[in-house]
């Protein structure tokens, strides 16, 4: 509340008048005001002119009033009154993402990428188990196949830890299927499918925990 001497002790202050200007702002997302009925103010004077303001980035419906005893505002003062309530926005806006759990975000903001991490992770690991079946795997593509479907779990809630999992293990995976046809040469049509798709789907799981990783830091900021 903005006034030149404050609010008189008063648990209700807010009269008919001030709540009709108030309600009018917040149902018409405007500025208003007008003369009112006289407020007490503790300099011992009555203000009679107000002036709501919405906040617009409030979950909760809230205003920002300003009282006047003289001379009234007028249409000019709704500006600056508005340009103030935008900082008081802010502030609520930071305080509120100040107050959420670090580990905890909108799933929206980072579900997308985090699934098509998942599906990717998934499928990469489906191929490396392949190549080990048709007889054309590698022993790192061994090693990496059951700790890739082992964070796929982690990386489709979005988890930092998982992601960053998947992220490393998807670029040891990329190596793996990219360095396979120098370090074994030409073992067929099927191993160089399972080794160039597998590196293909590697480098797209790569991508979608970095972007998912993005996400989620701007989520948080």
């Amino acid at each position: 509340m903005l006034a030149a001497h404050g609010l008189a002790s008063a648990d209700e202050w807010l009269h008919a008048d001030a709540s009709a200007v108030v309600r009018r702002a917040l149902d018409q997302q405007v500025a208003a005001g007008g003369t009112v009925s006289a407020i007490a103010l503790a300099g011992g004077r009555s203000a009679t002119s107000m002036v709501a303001v919405p906040i617009k980035a409030s979950k909760d419906a809230k205003a920002l009033v300003a009282l006047r005893a003289q001379p009234p505002f007028t249409p000019a003062d709704a500006a600056p009154m508005t340009r103030a309530a935008e900082l008081v926005a802010a502030e609520l806006d930071q305080a509120e993402r100040a107050q959420l759990p670090r580990d905890v975000e909108p799933v929206h903001a980072v579900d997308r990428f985090a699934i098509a991490a998942t599906a990717l992770l998934l499928i990469l690991a489906a191929i490396l188990i392949g190549a080990i079946a048709f007889g054309v795997g590698t022993i790192s593509g061994l090693v990496l196949a059951g700790p890739i479907a082992g964070v796929a779990g982690g990386t489709a809630r979005g988890g930092r830890v998982a992601l960053r999992l998947a992220l490393g293990l998807s670029a040891l995976a990329f190596l793996d299927r990219a360095s396979a046809p120098f370090l074994y040469g030409d073992r067929g049509d099927i191993a160089f499918a399972l080794e160039t798709g597998g590196a293909l789907v590697a480098l797209s799981a790569l991508a979608a925990a970095i972007l998912a990783l993005r996400a989620r830091r701007s989520v948080m900021r």
